[in-house]
């Protein structure tokens, strides 16, 4: 399928069980402000009184630790949470595909027992993420060093050119090197996003007891179709920036509302309306790059691995 053809089919399937990815997307972001949440509290608790609890300051240091440490745990359990939800919403895409329609609740419980697998598949596609960052930052240091160093030796020849020509010719050819940076940072960022697009989704449908392998698989099945993902990604993005644009007008125009009913001062009205805007927004297109992801996993299987789509149920 083309990549407008993906993003369609993901609209269509989105339509045809709205309330169940609401609901699912609703839970995600819960588990996740939940998790905000505690930070939040903790953060109030020990900048408003330092002895709040009484103890002395070697305990309060104890107490503190302690504190933290269940708090990130606390996280860690809510982000597998959220994460169960998102990938609950591509297993039920995928199904439909499959014309092996699931409940909302056995799919999610089904990847519920799965919990601890998807947060650490999770964990590897950020460190790998991080890894191809890592290697563009010293490629670009590499490209800008080899730039400098041939403006150095252009530098000390005397060019028969006008002062105003050659600051010309430095700015047009800086310009180049930017664009041509900014543009090759970017592709390769989503070139790799691309090829790790569909790992979710292989967690989702099948019981793969490695982990640390079906990155791997996703670099596999990708292998040959990195361009054509990273178009339904710009498509995707392209269908979903009205919707964004129409949550800014609104609360923009109901902004100077929002200050009258809640007496805050512009800055924090300001505040809330950016937090409201991405939390709606976030609640509405969450599942539609979820559902996105099981359709291009469907297509991906489907070109390279024949018939062999069923889901796994047990």
């Amino acid at each position: 399928m083309t990549a407008g053809n993906v993003v369609n089919a993901a609209i269509q399937l989105y339509r045809s069980r709205w309330l169940d990815y609401l609901v699912l997307s609703s839970q995600a972001l819960l588990w996740l402000f939940i998790a905000l949440a505690l930070w939040g509290m903790l953060g109030v608790v020990f900048t408003a009184n330092p002895n709040t609890f009484g103890f002395a300051s070697e305990h309060q240091t104890g107490l503190v630790v302690l504190l933290i440490v269940i708090a990130i745990l606390a996280t860690v359990y809510c982000g597998a949470r959220s994460l169960v939800c998102g990938a609950t919403m591509s297993r039920l895409a995928f199904g439909e595909l499959q014309q092996q329609p699931e409940t909302r609740k056995t799919a999610h419980q089904w990847l519920r027992r799965r919990l601890w697998r998807l947060f650490w598949a999770f964990v590897c596609y950020i460190i790998r993420l991080f890894g191809v960052y890592c290697l563009i930052s010293i490629g670009v240091m590499l490209i800008l060093l080899v730039v400098g160093l041939v403006g150095v030796a252009l530098s000390n020849h005397q060019l028969a050119l006008s002062t105003e020509t050659e600051d010309l010719i430095v700015g047009i050819l800086g310009l180049i090197i930017f664009f041509g940076l900014f543009v090759g940072i970017v592709f390769t960022l989503l070139w790799a996003i691309a090829r790790l697009f569909v790992y979710e989704v292989l967690l989702a449908i099948a019981d793969l007891p490695q982990v640390g392998k079906v990155l791997g698989q996703s670099w596999q099945l990708t292998k040959g179709h990195g361009v054509r993902i990273i178009r339904v990604i710009v498509v995707a993005a392209l269908v979903t920036l009205p919707l964004l644009i129409t949550l800014q007008v609104v609360m923009a125009l109901t902004q100077s509302v929002m200050i009258a009913i809640i007496p805050l001062p512009p800055d924090q009205a300001a505040l809330l309306g950016s937090y409201s805007i991405g939390l709606i927004g976030n609640f509405l297109i969450l599942p539609l790059w979820q559902i996105l992801k099981g359709v291009a996993c469907y297509d991906l299987k489907s070109c390279q691995e024949g018939i062999d789509l069923s889901l796994l149920t047990s």
